[in-house]
């Protein structure tokens, strides 16, 4: 069961946030990364991260490092539902075409770019 200060993953959309606060019995509101205004939801849509796993949060002075090398920052209102008026973003690399929807998909994606690089060559000198 999630507590106010836990960092927790949706288990659907896999976009992780803060649970800043109870609103009834079962049900948390949670500040996820990306979005303006905490949302609720109830404990069995979400999964508490281990302190230890949690890797840091990627925040908005990221995305001015994004943009510098390329990356395409979008804000999106939404125009009707519970949440209309609210905003979101999504994240375009710079030679990708398919949008990301949260700063975790970003840093995952992000990983994965750094894992499937080739090795960088050691240089003669250094041997």
């Amino acid at each position: 069961m999630p507590a106010v200060g836990d960092r927790v993953v949706l288990i659907l959309d896999d976009v992780e946030g803060v649970v800043t606060g109870v609103s009834r019995p079962g049900w948390f509101m949670v500040d996820l990364d990306g979005y303006d205004a905490p949302i609720e939801f109830q404990a069995s849509e979400l999964h508490v991260l281990a302190a230890s796993s949690a890797q840091p949060a990627l925040t908005q002075l990221d995305d001015a490092v994004l943009q510098a090398n390329g990356w395409t920052i979008t804000t999106h209102t939404r125009k009707t539902g519970g949440q209309a008026g609210g905003t979101y973003q999504t994240w375009l690399p710079p030679r990708g075409r398919k949008a990301l929807r949260s700063r975790v998909e970003v840093r995952r994606y992000l990983a994965s770019q750094q894992r499937s690089a080739p090795p960088t060559p050691t240089p003669a000198a250094a041997l």
